[in-house]
């Protein structure tokens, strides 16, 4: 049966805010408010031609970088085509105007007319380039332009440019002096900046920041990133087409140098310290660097100097511009104190559930999901199915002829070891990647040649093993991206303000709000995305594909990196979806998880697929477990633990009072450990409990706001993390951060001190260790799997040879025999004289072969003993089990 979403519009107006009450919901409306009026007023204010000519220009400057904030802050395109489209708007409007008798006001909508057909021309071509190769080519485009420009001396006047171009000529009207001139600058200016303003507040702006985040995770959730790309560039190129007609009306004449490389910097200056993302941080900064380059008028000779060194100041002091000063909250104070208001207490309620319902807009009422035993609901016909799927990565095949399907209203699991092809399987459903052969059918349609976005549209949403949420957004902006699929308002409709816009965003927010609900992240949607902890951040990634209302939701590896209470609330949360009807297809390692939540499942083993069948039947496959579950662990044998506690050893490391913040947020309050030399110690916690950040704070990656680390005596507290690996510490990160454009063997060799040996013992050793890396040792990191990535971010760090050996999640990814073998090897690690101190959620395994444990909570120690007996305390269980 699936979730109805009761969506309920009230028609009933709330009471009259005073104006006071509405300063205090929206500080930043005031503040808009304040600069608008300040700039229509700025003539009477300031009534010299000097002023007024200053405050013009840096109007169309305003214009230039309204345009890049749009292209780079929120698009993501590095793009510098806005000089080129510049000076196109201005050489339109001017050689009609100056040749022609084209009216003045027709030739002022020529310019950004032709900038953005010439940008739709080139556009598709260019906006296959990503980075640094974009911005060369865009860079390229300006030269071309201005060599075309310079040699039809007949038509543009070559290097003297067009001079003697008549006022703008408004029925009769001459905007002919400094104050009309000023007005018509800004008067264009000042709607399209709110017009702008507000539809990157709504699907348009996310649309473009997920392009900007993550081109990948936008397409699998329906987003036509091409297009986006597109139409940033297109309406980039009018806003700076409109300047350049603007540009040669005010100045009467125009020239090449004003559209030279220097100039084309000055607006990405201008965006950098008013915030990139902020289209009015940007005006301010436009009106600001204007100031100052009139300033430096005499000096233009050292222009590219001058830039270069703004530039480089405001990178290194003022890298998030105006913007991060937060002086918004200040002037909020003062307007406060002049109208005498007081905000109640329930105005600082500004969570989107408290808005909605202050607003009376939405009503959302989730609908009771009806369950029905597992063995009487009916099994539904295919809904996926893919027929000889197969996949070659050059010389390596990752998938030989697969054929499975999943069946409608069943949650099926694909399970096998690392690099058995899971994730090639799921790329290729998703059609993130090509097939070499095969066919395959989802809701019965041949998908084999429809785009990600298009398989998207039809119903398919998916997460990712490597997480993918866009991390310049909120929770609750990345579950509304998730809703893409079902909106149609456009760009107009989004600045404007259309009342179907309108209605269909508060339809939007009421079902992300309803997914977050799902996933118990409600109480988070105001806050970053990449501000949670690791298993909260997978629940957003979750929400965000519920949120398109799919047909088909695969999940590639949920439960990695979740301590067991959250896998346990996982399984109900996927067992919800089955009951609504959601059919689900599932990647996992946590073969309880698979075993718990699955109908039928599918095993694949070096990309061939060597078992199909319900849980139970598979579970007692010899070939599945001779790949992939491994043998009963039983009881461990802790006399070793038992033996070397009995020892008195030296702290190799002490960590002392360590507080650490993000920001305003403190992640760690005064944590003091010991880690005897020799000795295996696990610090457990819940996601979010710190853990971490404790390791980070201990290699140097973070630096502490108090207290001190030791290691074998000598403080490395604010040494900088490569001398602390010198000494011997060595880290394994939780997002391994390798360099996927290396080799295998190249990420294994980098931290070797002296000359590479391939040939070396520590080599051979890893290779002993992970006999996949072997085999693979010639391929780039990049295109290996979560669990094989994984594995070489831990052979990198024995090939160190460490003293302290940091281990951040080291079973991540990893299936249920290989995380047999890796413990195995860490405890001969142990025994070789490595210490280890190790965060883990596998909470039974981590403390099989620790010594000693430490547990956090909220980023304090709560509990530190002998791993034994932590093991059997039920405040253990508490604190991160989840368990009473």
């Amino acid at each position: 049966m699936t979730k109805a979403i009761e969506v309920s519009t009230g028609e009933s107006h709330p009471p009259r805010v005073p104006l006071a009450r509405r300063l205090a919901l929206r500080p930043s409306r005031t503040v808009k408010i304040v600069i608008v009026l300040a700039l229509l007023l700025w003539p009477f204010i300031q009534n010299n031609g000097y002023g007024l000519s200053v405050m013009t220009t840096a109007g169309i400057y305003g214009l230039l970088t309204l345009s890049v904030c749009l292209v780079i802050g929120h698009a993501g395109q590095l793009s510098f085509g806005h000089s080129c489209f510049y000076a196109i708007g201005a050489y339109a409007t001017s050689l009609l105007v100056a040749k022609t008798s084209t009216p003045t006001l027709v030739a002022l909508f020529v310019g950004p007319a032709a900038s953005a057909v010439v940008a739709l021309i080139i556009g598709r071509a260019v906006l296959r380039l990503r980075y640094f190769y974009l911005a060369l080519a865009t860079i390229g485009l300006g030269q071309i332009f201005l060599t075309i420009v310079i040699q039809l001396r007949s038509l543009t006047g070559g290097v003297n440019g067009v001079p003697s171009i008549p006022s703008l000529n408004l029925f009769g009207f001459a905007l002919d002096s400094y104050r009309r001139e000023y007005y018509l600058v800004w008067i264009c200016l000042l709607p399209l900046l709110i017009f702008t303003d507000r539809a990157l507040r709504h699907r348009t702006g996310r649309s473009f920041r997920a392009v900007a985040a993550s081109e990948i995770a936008a397409s699998t959730l329906g987003v036509r990133t091409a297009n986006w790309k597109m139409l940033a560039f297109v309406v980039s190129a009018a806003y700076c087409g409109l300047a350049g007609s603007l540009l040669g009306f005010v100045t009467g004449a125009i020239s090449p140098e004003t559209f030279s490389f220097a100039g084309a910097v000055l607006p990405i200056i201008m965006m950098l310290l008013g915030g990139a993302e902020s289209l009015w941080g940007g005006l301010v900064g436009a009106v600001v660097m204007t100031w100052v380059v009139h300033g430096f008028s005499g000096t233009q000779q050292y222009s590219g100097l001058i830039y270069a060194v703004i530039l480089v100041l405001l990178l290194l002091f003022l890298p998030t511009g105006m913007t991060a000063l937060r002086w918004g909250p200040r002037f909020m104070a003062l307007v406060h104190r002049v109208i005498g208001a007081r905000a109640p207490a329930e105005v600082l309620e500004t969570t989107p559930q408290a808005q909605l319902a202050t607003e009376g807009r939405l009503a959302v009422q989730p609908a009771e999901c009806t369950e029905q035993p597992r063995a009487e609901r009916p099994r539904g016909e295919p809904i996926l199915t893919i027929s000889g799927g197969s996949v070659d990565f050059g010389g390596l095949q990752a998938l030989r002829k697969v054929s499975l399907s999943a069946a409608e209203g069943d949650v099926t699991a694909i399970i096998g070891p690392n690099g058995a092809g899971k994730t090639t399987l799921f790329n290729v459903f998703s059609r993130l990647q090509k097939p070499t052969a095969g066919e395959m059918r989802f809701a019965g349609t041949d998908v084999k040649k429809l785009s990600a976005a298009d398989v998207a549209r039809l119903g398919m949403a998916r997460t990712f093993q490597n997480l993918r949420i866009f991390q310049n957004m909120s929770v609750l902006e990345n579950v509304l991206v998730g809703c893409h699929r079902h909106e149609r308002a456009r760009m107009l409709a989004c600045g404007l303000g259309l009342r179907s816009q309108r209605k269909e965003e508060a339809q939007s927010r009421a079902g992300a709000l309803q997914a977050l609900e799902m996933v118990d992240l409600a109480e988070s949607a105001d806050k970053p995305a990449s501000s949670l902890p690791y298993g909260q951040q997978r629940l957003v990634e979750i929400a965000r594909a519920l949120a398109t209302r799919p047909r088909l939701l695969l999940l590639d590896e949920p439960a990695a990196g979740m301590n067991p209470a959250e896998r346990a609330y996982l399984v109900g949360r996927i067992s919800r979806l089955r009951d609504a009807g959601i059919s689900v297809l599932l990647v996992e390692h946590d073969i309880e998880l698979v075993m718990g939540v699955s109908d039928v499942v599918h095993v694949l083993d070096h990309g061939n697929l060597i078992a199909s069948g319900e849980p139970a039947i598979v579970r007692q496959d010899p070939a599945v477990i001779e790949a992939y579950l491994g043998v009963d662990r039983g009881e461990r044998d802790l006399c070793l633990t038992r033996e070397l506690l009995q020892q008195e050893k030296p702290a190799l490391l002490k960590v002392e009072g360590v507080e650490t913040s993000y920001g305003s947020i403190k992640a760690l309050h005064r944590v003091s450990l010991e880690v005897p030399e020799g000795e295996i110690v696990a610090v457990l916690g819940a996601n979010g409990a710190g853990k971490s950040t404790l390791l980070h704070t201990i290699s140097g990656i973070l630096k502490p706001d108090a207290g001190h680390n030791h290691f074998e005596g000598a403080e490395i507290t604010r040494l900088p993390p490569a001398r602390i690996v010198a000494r011997g510490v060595c880290h394994v990160p939780e997002g391994r951060r390798l360099f996927p454009t290396l080799t295998v063997e190249d990420n294994l060799l980098l931290p070797s001190p002296g000359p590479r040996r391939r040939s070396s013992p520590d080599l051979a050793f890893v290779y002993s260790l992970f006999p996949q890396l072997a085999e693979r040792r010639r391929q780039t990191c990049g295109t290996l799997s979560g669990g094989e990535q994984q594995m070489v971010a831990i052979g990198r760090a024995l090939m160190g040879k460490p003293r302290l050996l940091l281990l951040d999640e080291p079973s991540m990814g990893l299936a249920p025999l290989l995380v047999e073998h890796i413990f195995e090897a860490l405890a001969k690690l142990n025994q070789q004289g490595i210490t280890i101190l190790m965060v883990e959620q596998n909470a039974e395994m981590a403390l099989a072969i620790a010594h000693r444990a430490v547990v956090l909570q909220t980023g304090s120690v709560v509990l530190s003993g002998v791993a034994t007996e932590l093991r059997e305390q039920d405040a253990v269980r508490e604190c991160y089990l989840g368990q009473s």
